[in-house]
């Protein structure tokens, strides 16, 4: 067998002092080495080999640590999940407490026929979903995930909804229950000429205090940050903000009816309103002109109707012109709507008409007034669905069906010469008088009456002015108050008004309708818009009183029509057609509009277009979707107007 041997490295020979150094010793004892060294290298150390008894510790060490963070790993999934889990329950309660929510604002809204069994299932339901979005939301491990990068901001807003929706359950749901089962249509509705004003008056301060809760929640969706929201949470929150400013919407009405409702019915004392019938038939801006009136007179919500006569026979002519108003332009009115009563509402501005025709009234007769309501015999008819028939003579019983068509028509039959004007003025003031008595003495139905008050507002056929600065602040930001907003805010609003150039009666047969289309972006900001007006006329060829035909200027039976188109503000009107044809157009500004005026005149049967090319603000910063709004003359039929949507430039 061959000999095996591990060669070791030699140790060098110590040399001690004085000594001589032995035959393989050179004169540098490293250079003897490393020259003895060079056929033989060095064998590195090799690490020790720890024992098994000292090997097991570290094994035990890496087991541990291997399993804790296995434990970690294990936690963090079942926080996640748990989270997760939390999360989907808060989403589900608040889809939930939505459709509540929906159901409650429905319920409340439509007052005249709420269902208080199932108002009082929707508080319910809305408090109890919305604390288990607050309960899930409130989860200390959902409460920590709220601070992790990006998925922390979604959870943020999951449980700032929760929080938001809980305190409207809570506080302002039940309140607003609280009211609409106080304030019935059955309670607010005049009996034998009183209105109780009691109920309006304790539901005051809730509605202040609902209404304030609505807009704080409203900010406060507002701040929550959406720049990294999912989609499904971002639209979601879009969607609570649009059903909030709905709300809103609905609750600063409310609030704004507490705060006027009393006092206006004298409450605090006597009031004097000017009540001034608007005929249809001889078209103006607000409606039609100020035909007769009465004096109607509320003490503590007792009504008194007296004091009636005529605007162009009582009041008369004012020369000189009553002192011009500097939101008027002369080159659109003159002097006309501070000389004669019948053209206050030239200008489509009802507080500037209000204001004039209340100016003439305390001149003629020394009242002071405290506003002036102002409606038509449209608004008469849906205020008088299901009354019993008003005996106004000649045979004849005013309907809802009938009192346009009588007063507006058939009153021309009767009396249908100049010579008769004070018997027809007569006849018209009477017959208007008792239907707005029948109306505010004993409604035959008080949900119809207040459907029908709402509706006449709406369509602007019910319009009121107070002489109190801090009444009409308030009754300008609603349906009552204006035809044209003094401000559109994040709404373009352009206007559409007729003004009668024919001196008759012949607007009883016209009608039309009015549409909106959106083009490009100009000028950075400026939306173009296309705005489409039909006029229709109606009349007979024939066989119409010669007070109806009026001065004839344009020939016998032509309707002449000066049509008023208002940009919207901030906006512009670069051109204006007619059937095509560019006509001379008057160009004007009003309270802050640029205005253009064309006249028309339009044969029996004959239908016109009118096209103008506008623009309008639609600046992102304001809003990021805009839906214009078109405001129009009421006439004798309801216009359709349509106007689509359009994005931020």
């Amino acid at each position: 067998m061959a000999e095996c041997r591990l060669d070791l490295p030699r140790a060098r020979p110590s040399v001690s002092a004085g000594s001589e150094p032995g035959p393989e010793s050179s004169d540098s004892g490293l250079e003897a080495t490393t020259s003895a060294d060079t056929s033989t290298p060095v064998e590195p150390e090799m690490p020790a080999v720890p024992s098994a008894e000292s090997a097991e510790p570290l094994r035990t060490r890496r087991k541990w640590i291997g399993r804790g963070l296995a434990a970690v790993g294990i936690l963090i999934i079942l926080s996640a999940a748990w989270v997760g889990w939390r999360t989907y329950q808060a989403y589900r309660h608040l889809n939930a407490a939505a459709s509540e929510v929906a159901s409650l604002q429905g319920q409340i809204k439509n007052l005249d026929d709420i269902d208080l069994v199932k108002a009082r299932s929707a508080v319910d339901g809305l408090r109890n979903e919305s604390a288990g979005a607050v309960s899930a939301t409130s989860d200390p491990l959902f409460s920590l995930a709220k601070h992790l990068p990006w998925v922390g901001s979604n959870l943020k807003a999951i449980s700032q909804v929760a929080s938001i929706m809980n305190g409207l359950a809570d506080n302002t749901a039940p309140a607003l229950l609280d009211v609409a089962t106080t304030v019935q249509p059955s309670a607010l509705a005049p009996r034998n000429g009183i209105i109780d004003v009691a109920p309006i008056a304790a539901a005051a301060g809730a509605l202040q205090k609902a209404d304030a809760q609505v807009g704080s929640a409203l900010l406060a969706v507002y701040a929550i940050d959406r720049s990294d929201l999912v989609g499904p949470l971002a639209r979601a929150v879009n969607t609570f903000q649009e059903k909030l400013i709905s709300l809103s919407g609905s609750t600063s009405s409310a609030a704004r009816i507490g705060r006027l409702a009393p006092a206006m019915l004298g409450a605090d004392g006597t009031r004097r309103y000017l009540v001034v019938f608007q005929n249809l038939a001889e078209a103006r801006a607000t409606g039609g002109i100020f035909g007769s009136y009465a004096l109607l007179t509320i003490d503590h919500g007792k009504l008194t109707i007296g004091g009636q006569g005529s605007s162009s026979i009582d009041l008369g002519t004012y020369d000189p012109a009553l002192p011009p108003r500097a939101n008027l332009p002369t080159a659109l009115y003159g002097t006309l709507p501070n000389t004669y009563p019948t053209d206050v509402n030239l200008t489509p501005d009802f507080p500037t008409a209000a204001s004039l025709i209340t100016a003439m009234y305390a001149d003629r007769t020394h009242v002071q007034l405290d506003g002036v309501l102002a409606l038509d015999p449209v608004a008469l008819s849906y205020l008088l669905q299901g009354a019993a028939p008003i005996e106004i003579g000649h045979d004849l019983r005013l309907t809802s069906s009938n009192v346009t068509s009588i007063l507006l028509s058939r009153a021309y039959k009767l009396y249908p010469g100049s010579k008769d004007a004070k018997a027809r003025d007569a006849f018209l003031a009477e017959a208007t008088l008792r239907a707005f008595t029948s109306v505010t003495n004993s409604p035959a139905n008080a949900k119809v009456a207040l459907r029908g008050l709402t509706k006449a507002a709406v369509q602007h056929r019910l319009q009121l002015w107070s002489t109190h600065p801090s009444e009409q602040k308030d009754l300008i930001e609603t349906d009552l108050g204006t035809a044209l907003p003094s401000k559109d805010g994040a709404i373009p609003t352009i206007g559409v008004f007729r003004n009668d150039g024919t001196g008759g009666k012949l607007g009883y047969y016209a009608s039309g309708s009015a549409s909106l289309t959106a083009g490009s972006c100009v000028a950075g900001s400026q939306r173009q818009l296309t705005l489409t007006v039909d006029l229709s006329y109606a009349a007979p060829s024939s066989g119409l009183p010669a007070y109806v035909l009026g001065y004839q200027k344009a020939g016998p039976y032509v309707l002449r029509t000066n049509l008023l188109v208002f940009a919207p503000l901030g906006g512009d009107i670069s051109a204006i057609t007619v059937d095509g044809v560019s006509l001379p157009v008057t160009w004007a500004t009003e309270s802050g509009r640029k205005v253009g005026t064309v006249t028309i005149d339009q044969k029996p049967g004959q239908k016109t277009v009118v096209v103008a090319r506008m623009s309008a603000s639609a600046a992102s910063s304001v809003a990021t979707q805009f839906t214009p709004q078109i405001a129009i003359t009421p006439g004798v039929t309801t216009w359709k107007t349509t106007a689509a949507s359009f994005p931020a430039c």
